[in-house]
Formats: C-alpha cells, structure tokens, sequence
C-alpha cells in the first residue's frame, strides 16, 4: 500500500520536511528520516551481525546446542551501562539462533540480567567458559586482556577465541594452543 500525503501537510510536518531544510537553518535533520540510519548506526548493526556469523563458522556452521561463553555485557569497560550494549545483543542473537550462552561482565551483571534474563550468568570468566565451545570476547575489560589462555585452555570443550574488540594479544592465546579469530583480522 502506498502512502499519499497532501501536499499542504508536506510543508507542515516536521518528518517529512526535506533534510536541506534542516541545514539551511543551521540545525541537523532529525535522525532516522526516511527509515536512514546514521553511518555508525549501520556500521555497528554489520558489526554484530559479523560477529554472529564468526561464531557460527568457528562452531562449524551450527550453533544449535553449542555452548557459547561471552567476555563482558556492558557497552564499554568500567561501566555498568548495557543499554544497547553490542556485547548482549549479540549474546541474545546467539541463543536465538539455538547456543547455550553464558555472560560475565565484571560490573554489569545485575544491569544485563535485568535487561535480558533468558541469558546464562557466571560469577567468573573462567566459569563462563566452563566446557564451552566458543568464547567472545565482546567488551574490552582489562581484566580479559589479563587472563591467562594456558589455564583457561583446561576449562573449555575447544578452545577457540572471538575477539570482536581486537584487543587481546594474538600470538599469546596461539601459542597457547587456542583457535584466535578477530573481528576485520585473518
């Protein structure tokens, strides 16, 4: 179906004044016009949908029953802020598509549990990876950069890393024997 809008309400509503309208005053266009999104919107929705495929790769085309452990839930380090947080989106995205996934963050825990409760939970990294098949590592928290693989090795089904921030040290988790992919890196 096909909207007809008057032209006398053209003028006159906000939402369908043209963007150039906007920039001739002085001031932006609102956000979301014409179903757009601003570049870092889209480029951040690809991101995570990236991620999601690099998991499903790295657990051999299917997540269905896969256990899946997530580094980190807040939207960036030292906060508790998970409002769209990447980090649970994607968290949420994997189970949907039928992983086992569990989530520790070392400050936003009480904040993604509210936010999405069907999610698992762990007190620790290491018991988030307990028997996983997959870990991501998703916000940059110091105290991920710091784990030690060769211990962590022990604790997972396979080791294999996603780092979808690129900031842990990729020859340390192979020479630990762990499967290191990243996130725009081979």
């Amino acid at each position: 179906m096909k909207l007809v809008i008057p032209f006398h309400q053209v003028l006159t509503r906000r939402s369908f004044l043209p963007a150039k309208h906007y920039l001739d005053q002085g001031r932006k266009a609102p956000v979301g016009r014409d179903n757009a999104q601003p570049p870092a919107v889209g480029t951040s929705m690809r991101r995570r949908d990236r991620m999601v495929e690099l998991a499903r790769e790295q657990c051999g085309g299917n997540l269905l029953g896969r256990r899946i452990a997530v580094q980190g839930a807040a939207f960036k380090p030292d906060s508790d802020d998970v409002r769209d947080s990447p980090a649970l989106n994607v968290a949420a995205r994997l189970q949907l598509h039928g992983a086992d996934v569990t989530v520790y963050d070392p400050k936003a825990m009480d904040n993604a549990r509210k936010m999405y409760p069907n999610l698992g939970y762990a007190v620790s990294p290491t018991e988030a990876a307990h028997a996983a098949d997959l870990v991501l590592h998703l916000t940059e928290w110091q105290e991920f950069a710091e784990l030690d693989p060769v211990p962590l090795a022990n604790q997972v089904a396979h080791p294999r890393m996603l780092d979808g921030r690129n900031a842990l040290d990729p020859q340390r988790w192979r020479a630990a024997g762990w499967t290191y992919r990243a996130l725009g890196r081979p």
